[in-house]
Parts: C-alpha cells; sequence; structure tokens
C-alpha cells in the first residue's frame, strides 16, 4: 500500500528520483554481505566485490591500501579482444570468465581457464582467441618484469620498472629478433618495425617477451 501510495503522489514527470527514495524508506537500504538489498555482489562474485569494498573503504579513510600481487601489465594492442554475446550470452557467465582470464598469473592457468570456456560454449570465435592472445603476452610480460606493452605499425615499446635488470646474455637474441633495432633505456626498450597491422606483429612480442623471461 505504501508503495502503491508513492506512485499515486509522484505522478509528475521527472519523479523517478522521488518515487526511489521513497521506495529505498519503505524497504530499507539492505546490507552489504547477506540476502537483503545486496546489490550486484552475485554477479561480481564475493572475492572480488570485499576487494571492492576494501578498496573503497581505504580511499575514503585516505589510506592506502595493500593489493596482494598488486603487480599488473598493461597491453595496449589494436585488436578486437572480447567475449561476444554470441559466443557467451549470460552477463554473469561473461563476467565470470572475464575475471578467470584476469587473475591469471602462469600460462598453465590461461590454459585451464581456455580449456574450460571451450568445454562449456564450444570453438571460441576470433574475438575471443584475440583476448586469450592478450591474456597470454600479459603474463608473460608480468613474468619478464615488463609492466606495459604498446604496439602500433611501426613501432613496439615495453615499459619497464625501476627495478628491472637487463640480462646481458639475452640481447644478442633480442638483437636477432629485432633485427638490429633493439634499443634499451630510460626506463623501456624500443624496437622500430616493418610497417605491419599490429595482429601481425605479436609473433615478434612473443618472441621478445620470450627472450626476457
Amino acid at each position: 500500500k505504501a508503495r502503491l501510495e508513492a506512485i499515486r503522489e509522484f505522478t509528475h514527470l521527472g519523479s523517478g528520483l522521488q518515487i526511489a527514495m521513497r521506495d529505498l524508506e519503505i524497504r530499507g537500504a539492505g546490507n552489504l554481505l547477506g540476502a537483503a538489498q545486496s546489490g550486484f555482489i552475485g554477479a561480481v562474485g564475493f572475492e572480488t566485490y570485499v576487494q571492492l569494498l576494501a578498496e573503497a573503504i581505504a580511499d575514503r579513510k585516505g589510506v592506502a591500501h595493500a593489493r596482494e600481487d598488486a603487480r599488473e601489465a598493461v597491453i595496449d594492442v589494436k585488436l578486437d579482444a572480447y567475449v561476444p554475446d554470441d559466443y557467451v550470452p549470460q552477463v554473469s557467465q561473461k563476467i565470470a570468465i572475464y575475471q578467470q582470464l584476469a587473475a591469471a598469473r602462469t600460462l598453465p592457468q590461461v590454459d585451464e581457464a581456455v580449456a574450460s570456456v571451450r568445454d562449456r560454449f564450444g570453438p571460441p570465435p576470433p574475438e575471443f582467441d584475440a583476448l586469450v592472445e592478450i591474456t597470454r603476452l600479459r603474463v608473460m610480460a608480468l613474468e619478464a618484469g615488463v609492466t606495459r606493452v604498446v604496439i602500433n605499425e611501426q613501432r613496439l615499446t615495453l615499459g619497464v620498472g625501476s627495478g628491472f635488470r637487463l640480462d646481458p646474455a639475452s640481447i644478442p637474441k633480442l638483437q636477432s629478433i629485432s633485427k638490429n633495432k633493439f634499443r634499451f633505456g630510460e626506463g623501456k626498450i624500443t624496437i622500430d618495425l616493418p610497417a605491419r597491422s599490429a595482429a601481425d606483429q605479436l609473433p615478434t612480442l612473443h618472441a621478445l617477451l620470450e627472450a626476457l623471461g
């Protein structure tokens, strides 16, 4: 009855916010972890939800939040890499796949995630294969101490952290892969490449990360 009264009271254009606020007053805001009004915790998963909650609380308190294994590598490559709707139709399933790939820290973990997806949904489309390749490159970059990979039609740049140390024994192999266009300095490795699409440069990037790793 209270909800119907709220709908009857707020009938003018743009009154959606008032209806929503009145509904919130009627039923209450729920709680963070229980079943009542628990929001999207079921969609993103308990672990991710708790992590997001802890980070948000730390931000409001103005303190640093120590994340477990906070190291990450950014792969900036112009590729259509995602989980298509016609391959995995349900949003919750897609989120779970993205989470599993994002959590992978070794190549066997990536292979395990891919095998699980293939088992459930069948042979993947090219967009998903590209997503898996990006995930593999990210894992390899982490193992090699590379924090950022930027690749375009004519140049490949690998950003490295302050603690990165280039093994002298790997330099001849890197020079061979890059055809002597390998440069290291100012926290990055830069290689000039023949003009090709970013997708065609991936084998070179793969070989370089293997050599660095």
